[in-house]
Parts: structure tokens; C-alpha cells; sequence
């Protein structure tokens, strides 16, 4: 990570995942307040999952797309080859949301300036959606927050991978959710004790 943000990967245990959900769904600062908030599916997820999801209260899917040969789309409903794109309009389903999109695939919450939403969006299109990165691109703007959840990640022992990250004039009560996690941080609770 370079000056301008901070960032962490972890292996979280469901106790810590349960705390960073109910944390996200209480922030006075992920949604409204002139701040606009999305999931991003990476992929590698069935396409009724992700309607399925976006009827959830204050979800909005924006967009779907398959990943692979056309000819597969005409089994969809057993496919997991969909990457897709949530508008969040309120606060109140991301653990359900979060929980739900990461069994089979990376899934990543982004909250930014509401100024940044059109180019956010114009980004996403713009990169035919398959070389889409969007932890990548909110980095423009110093306040933002991202989260990125992979439930089914081979490199750590528990099979999950949590990656987060925030700029450096991220509202307080995003950024303070990660409390001096490292090495011997923690989230919540001094796990050392």
C-alpha cells in the first residue's frame, strides 16, 4: 500500500467476521451523508445468487455478467461463472449480503464520496467489466473504504481471506473497525489477552 492509505489481509474467525459485519451495518459513514457504497461480485458466482441477493432490503443490482463461453450460459442456473455489481442504499443487509456472496467467490464492499459515483460507474463500464479492479480505482479519492471478503481462498487455514483497506480522511467510524490489526492487532477484543 502506498502513503496514501492503509490496509491489512487477515484471516478472520466467524467471531471476528460477525463484528466487522455488525460494525459496517451500524457505520453512521458507509452510506448517505453525501457517500455512495456498492458490492462488487469478482465472479465465479451463480446468477440466481446474485438476484437472489439484490431482493434483500436496499440492494440493487445494477448489473451481471458471465465469464466463460456462451454456449455455458445456457445452463446458467448451475453455473457459477457471474460477476456482478450491488448499489447499497442502505446499511441494513451487508452481513447477509456479504455472507451470502462469498462462499463462492472474492466479493468486496466499496464506500466513497458520493462525488466519485458517475466516474466509479463510467470505470466499471468502461473496462467491459472483465478487467474490473475496483478496489483499484476508489483509491483515487482519500476517503474511502473497502472491504473484500473471499470465503473460499486456498491460502489460509481457515479457507477464508479478508482484505481491508481505507484512504486517509476515511470517516473515523470505518477506519477505527480495524483497530491496530497486524501482526498483534485486533478487532474488538485483544486476542493476545
Amino acid at each position: 500500500y502506498n502513503r496514501y492509505e492503509k490496509g491489512l489481509w487477515f484471516d478472520p474467525s466467524d467471531t471476528e467476521l460477525n463484528k466487522i459485519f455488525n460494525s459496517l451495518e451500524n457505520s453512521q459513514s458507509i452510506i448517505g451523508n453525501n457517500r455512495s457504497c456498492y458490492v462488487f461480485v469478482y465472479g465465479k458466482q451463480r446468477k440466481n445468487k446474485l438476484e437472489e441477493v439484490s431482493s434483500l432490503e436496499g440492494a440493487e443490482l445494477i448489473a451481471v455478467n458471465f465469464y466463460g463461453p456462451k454456449i455455458l450460459k445456457l445452463f446458467d442456473f448451475m453455473i457459477s461463472g457471474y460477476s456482478g455489481l450491488i448499489k447499497l442504499n442502505n446499511s441494513n443487509s451487508i452481513g447477509k449480503i456479504l455472507k451470502n456472496l462469498s462462499d463462492l467467490s472474492m466479493v468486496g464492499i466499496f464506500s466513497f464520496d458520493s462525488i466519485f459515483e458517475n466516474n466509479f460507474l463510467n470505470y466499471y463500464y468502461s473496462n467491459n467489466y472483465k478487467s474490473y479492479y475496483p478496489e483499484e480505482f476508489i483509491k483515487n479519492n482519500s476517503s474511502y473504504f473497502s472491504f473484500i471478503l473471499d470465503g473460499d481462498n486456498a491460502e489460509t487455514e481457515s479457507g477464508v481471506l479478508a482484505i481491508a483497506s481505507y484512504g486517509t480522511k476515511c470517516p473515523n467510524d470505518l477506519s477505527q473497525i480495524f483497530i491496530n490489526f497486524g501482526e498483534y492487532g485486533y478487532i474488538g477484543e485483544n486476542r493476545l489477552e
